[in-house]
């Protein structure tokens, strides 16, 4: 599965706050947690507010918006 094609289903499942914890979430997307938690950190450094609840145990996104990944031709 193509790296975009793994972000878009992260962004689907974390904007719906369903991830399941870390493991469980990387397996779901058929990644492993270390790459799990990698693709998190390129989000959050491209500015994606993305938090974890241990008690619902699910990332969430700590205030409402929605992550694009698109090419726009100039």
């Amino acid at each position: 599965m193509k790296m975009v094609d793994v972000l878009e289903r992260m962004e689907e499942s974390i904007h719906q706050a369903s991830t399941g914890a870390p493991d469980e979430f990387a397996r779901r997307l058929g990644i492993s947690t270390r790459t799990l938690y990698n693709y998190l950190h390129f989000l959050r450094d491209r500015g994606a507010p993305i938090e974890y609840s241990r008690v619902r145990e699910t990332y969430y996104y700590k205030y409402p918006g929605k992550m694009m990944i698109k090419f726009e031709p100039e």
